[in-house]
């Protein structure tokens, strides 16, 4: 289970929106930073209470921690806050692996044991589906750099 200074950064960085918002890729989002799926489907015009956000933050994190598991079966070896980062880093991304089917750089140096590349790999994934350079997402993965590189 994430620790509470993953979950923090999961909510700082998201920002908390009760109404349903176009994210920088176009797709409709609500709450922190939720997009559609079975559980909950986003449409133009929708609105939730905090309450149901933060159900639908504990549904998402559970889809980010299972996909982080799927990909990194070592993650047992991570610590607390280098296990939160990532799944930050998951739950911001939707997964670990490329949709060509090839394992990141980042994944290869975590199996690898190369934890201090892992940390570095992360400063890569700044851009969004158009190549632009999102100064939220350089905050964010300086801060899910610093949080994997801390000691627990």
């Amino acid at each position: 289970m994430i620790n509470k200074a993953g979950l923090d950064l999961i909510k700082e960085s998201e920002g908390l929106r009760l109404k349903a918002y176009l994210d920088t890729n176009g797709i409709l989002t609500i709450g922190y930073g939720h997009t559609s799926d079975v559980f909950y489907k986003v449409e133009k015009g929708s609105v939730i209470v905090p309450e149901f956000a933060e159900k639908l933050l504990v549904h998402d994190l559970i889809e980010a921690e299972l996909t982080l598991k799927a990909h990194y079966p070592d993650w047992e070896k991570l610590n607390a806050n280098q296990y939160a980062a990532l799944v930050s880093f998951v739950y911001n991304r939707g997964g670990l692996k490329l949709s060509a089917g090839k394992d990141t750089s980042l994944l290869l140096s975590l199996k690898a044991g190369n934890f201090e590349m892992a940390a570095k790999e992360l400063d890569k994934w700044v851009y969004d589906q158009k190549k632009q350079k999102l100064p939220g997402l350089v905050t964010r993965r300086l801060k899910e750099k610093t949080l994997f590189l801390k000691e627990v």
